[in-house]
């Protein structure tokens, strides 16, 4: 059968077990902590000389990158756990 229609007809998929994901949640992990940490910071609104310009980055503009930036954190948080999980049922 031709690839092309392996994309209408993908094969079945397999459920990963958790020694598979733990790579995956950790580069997410650190992904969205460092994304997140970056959208609070003043750093996405700074011009070339690092002042913030209320008119090219209204107040309302801010509260949205920076609300995005709590979530990242938050999901960076919950795949910290999910991280912590796998090590402690290796570890058992």
């Amino acid at each position: 059968m031709s690839n092309i229609l392996d994309v209408f007809q993908p094969p079945e998929g397999r459920d990963l077990s958790d020694e598979e994901c733990l790579g995956c949640t950790a580069v997410q992990t650190f992904m969205s902590l460092a994304g997140g940490s970056y959208f609070l910071s003043s750093m996405p609104f700074k011009n070339k000389k690092g002042v913030v310009d209320l008119k090219t980055h209204p107040l309302w503009f801010q509260r949205g990158i920076r609300g995005g930036g709590i979530v990242l954190i938050a999901l960076g948080m919950y795949r910290l756990g999910e991280v912590a999980q796998i090590i402690y049922k290796r570890r058992s």
